[in-house]
C-alpha cells in the first residue's frame, strides 16, 4: 500500500511464512530508495494468525527504525483504513 506524508511517498509491504510462524513488514521510501524492516515471530506452540502477525511486524518496524511520530501516526492510519478496521483507525485519530 502507498502512504503520502507531505511529499514523500512510502510503500508499505508485508511477507508471511505460516509454516515458519513468520511475518516480515517493509516500509519504503520510494524516492530515496530506503528501506525499514520489521519482523514478528511466533512460538511454535502458538496459532499462527495472520492479522496478528503483521501488527507485531508493523509495531516492530516503527519502534526500531525511531521514524518521527508524524510518519508513525499516519503509516498506522492508513494501514487502519487498508484493513477495513474503522474503530481502530477512530482511535488512532483520538475520536474516540
Amino acid at each position: 500500500m502507498k502512504i503520502l506524508i507531505g511529499e514523500i511517498t512510502y510503500e508499505l509491504g508485508f511477507d508471511h511464512n505460516p509454516e515458519m510462524k513468520i511475518c516480515g513488514a517493509a516500509l519504503t521510501d520510494v524516492s530515496k530508495g530506503t528501506i525499514f524492516f520489521g519482523a514478528s515471530f511466533c512460538h511454535t506452540r502458538d496459532q499462527y494468525d495472520k492479522f496478528t502477525g503483521r501488527k507485531v511486524a508493523l509495531e516492530n518496524l516503527l519502534r526500531v527504525n525511531h521514524l518521527p511520530r508524524e510518519v508513525r501516526k499516519q503509516v498506522w492510519r492508513q494501514y487502519w483504513k487498508q484493513t477495513n478496521r474503522p474503530a481502530f483507525a477512530e482511535v488512532q485519530d483520538g475520536r474516540r
